[in-house]
């Protein structure tokens, strides 16, 4: 299964971009898996597998501080509790 992730913009009530929440999609054999969700696949992980996720979800948000800090933008992202423990 490949993982994925993307920005989803967060604006203000203006259209104002205020940052953005980063979500996570999988592919198997090309397709997007929409069944499970991905929150219902992370939950069958291993703590070493979350551990894994999180730090490669970590580093797509570091490739792009630059961008956030220079627009003043904050990221957002999505885990389950034992991952936010790690």
């Amino acid at each position: 299964m490949i993982t994925q992730y993307f920005a989803q913009p967060v604006m203000s009530t203006d259209q104002k971009l205020l940052g953005v929440e980063v979500l996570t999609k999988f592919q198997e054999n090309g397709f997007n898996v929409l069944n499970p969700a991905p929150a219902e696949i992370m939950q069958g992980w291993s703590i070493h597998e979350k551990r894994v996720y999180l730090i490669d979800l970590i580093n797509f948000i570091r490739n792009e501080e630059e961008f956030f800090l220079e627009n003043k933008l904050f990221c957002s992202l999505n885990i389950d509790q034992s991952t936010a423990l790690i």
